[in-house]
């Protein structure tokens, strides 16, 4: 029922705006107006609607050709560069996701991050060792067209785990001719890529492969890693095209585990605690897409599957008077699979969008950890079989309430079903709800300044919900105001933010139990310059 009233009212809205009109991608608007131009829709992949420089966020667009100039070892490194991201390696090899973050969230394996590639999310949910479990390394570097970062919760397009923010990344969608890259690096790095693709009159497509290794600065941390990319774009007809594409990768490495602190404090870094530590992992991700237009509206739908495995064997010290650690060697293995379907209707109104959709979601995963010793397994410690199936509503409006004036205005209503089935125990389960208002307002000063306020809702699952998936959400309650100042050679922003967060977990030093319900605020000052 709120999600109807919500939509009812953005409908509505165009009896209360001005006649003028206002196009989506007006990059340079006249001082008088946002923008006095026919409407034209962007390209519409539910979640892979462009970031405009009009909305009322705080959004950093990453272009390709910035992308290609920056030097870096991995897409953490890549995103850390071009969008300012902090990144924290968990000196593992790829597949054992790093930790980025926004906005002072701690992030655990970017966690809190949501990643989405051309309209498919990357965030593993009922995951065991850190739900969310977030992997870039499916990301390939070479065919990223553009990459859209949102800073908080402000977009009706992404739900969980779009708690601190949503990176956005859209592939080549054509590619004449192919070309190849051979490069080397310190340490034995070696890397090589070949691409080739199409640009034809009704089709077009972009085929990728890419090889690396490296044998790291420490012993026993060298790694292997091999990618391929496919997406190819056929128009059935001048209104109607199907886009299909897959992402695929496989990793392994080699471990030398944890130095005490005092180890590195003597820079003793050539300790192998355990020959036998590392892993591997592989992902493989397929989708198909439809698009359809019927004079300025889109309709787009999009389906997909899921696929990954990954085993990894580690020592894991005891901290000194704290009791946690195993003191002996962990092994994780999760195998999983899922589908998923999104679909959105765009269409234009005279002072501005609409876009209304919903969102769909199967996961299933297998977790295993046990202690063991070189490898070979002594006793289990987590035994669990889950599944979650989840579905969402969603819109977002972007509307012109006067010439200067700009509203943006959506909601989410996100529905959760999880089983969990421990080894030798009964089943569980959880349902939960949640309902995520955005709103919005941009105020233009002059073509190359604006200002603007946001207040939104975003959440999480909770780690452990594997397990328990009766714990409840973490929330977050997002305010910021900023102002935007460019296009020209030289773009800048400054944003005040401030995030409260319900629900979270807590480490008590002392019980060494995690207890959830937590609270905390996260504000602060975000400064950007290009």
């Amino acid at each position: 029922m709120f999600l109807r009233t919500v939509v009812l009212a953005i409908l509505a809205a165009p009896s209360i705006t001005a006649a003028q009109g206002v196009p989506a991608d007006s990059s340079r608007p006249s001082q008088d107006t946002v923008a006095r131009a026919p409407v034209k829709l962007h390209e519409i992949t539910v979640t892979t609607t462009p970031a405009r420089r009009e909305e009322p966020a705080s959004t950093v667009q990453v272009p390709a050709a910035e992308l290609r100039q920056t030097p870096a070892i991995n897409t953490y490194e890549l995103l850390r560069q071009t969008a300012g991201l902090e990144v924290h390696d968990q000196g593992q090899g790829p597949g054992f996701a790093a930790t980025a973050s926004l906005r002072g969230f701690s992030s655990d394996h970017s966690t809190d991050l949501a990643l989405w590639i051309d309209g498919v999310p990357v965030n593993e949910p009922v995951n065991a060792h850190s739900e969310g479990y977030n992997d870039w390394s499916l990301l390939f570097p070479a065919v990223i067209r553009d990459i859209d970062v949102y800073r908080g919760p402000s977009s009706a397009l992404f739900g969980n785990f779009a708690l601190a923010g949503t990176v956005n990344v859209r592939t080549l969608e054509r590619y004449s001719g192919a070309a190849a890259t051979l490069a080397g690096g310190a340490y034995g790095r070696a890397e090589g890529i070949g691409l080739a693709g199409l640009d034809r009159p009704g089709t077009r497509g972009v085929f990728a492969l890419r090889g690396l290794r490296e044998d790291g600065w420490r012993p026993q941390s060298g790694y292997q890693l091999g990618q391929a990319h496919g997406r190819i774009v056929r128009d059935l007809s001048p209104r109607t095209s199907l886009d299909a594409g897959v992402e695929l990768y496989a990793a392994g490495w080699d471990s030398p585990g944890f130095l005490t602190a005092d180890q590195f404090e003597n820079r003793e870094f050539d300790v192998v605690v355990d020959p036998t530590d590392g892993g591997f992992k592989r992902r493989a991700q397929e989708r198909a897409s439809l698009r359809v237009l019927s004079g300025s509206t889109v309709w787009r739908t999009t389906v997909y599957a899921t696929q990954g495995r990954w085993q990894l064997f580690l020592n894991i010290p005891p901290e000194p008077g704290s009791g946690e650690g195993t003191g002996s060697q962990t092994e994780e293995e999760d195998r999983r699979y899922g589908f998923g379907l999104t679909s959105a209707l765009t269409w234009p109104l005279s002072t501005g969008e609409i876009t209304v959709g919903t969102e769909g979601r199967w996961d299933h995963s297998d977790y295993q950890n046990y202690l063991t010793v070189a490898r070979v397994r002594e006793a289990p410690q987590n035994l669990v079989e889950a599944r979650q199936l989840s579905g969402a509503l969603f819109a977002q409006s972007s509307i012109d309430l006067m010439p200067r004036v700009r509203i943006n205005a959506g909601a989410r209503l996100d529905a959760f079903d999880t089983r969990s089935t421990p080894d030798g125990a009964a089943p569980l389960s959880g349902r939960q709800s949640m309902l995520s208002p955005k709103l919005g307002a941009l105020y233009q000063f002059r073509p190359e300044l604006q200002v603007y306020a946001n207040v939104s809702r975003g959440f999480r699952q909770t780690d452990g919900v594997v397990n328990e998936p009766s714990l409840p959400m973490i929330t977050a309650w997002s305010y910021e105001t900023g102002f935007k100042l460019g296009p020209s050679l030289t773009h800048v922003s400054l944003t005040l933010f401030r995030m409260d967060v319900s629900n979270e977990q807590t480490f008590d030093p002392i019980s060494l139990a995690t207890s959830n319900g937590g609270e905390s605020r996260r504000q602060g000052v975000e400064l950007g310059a290009r």
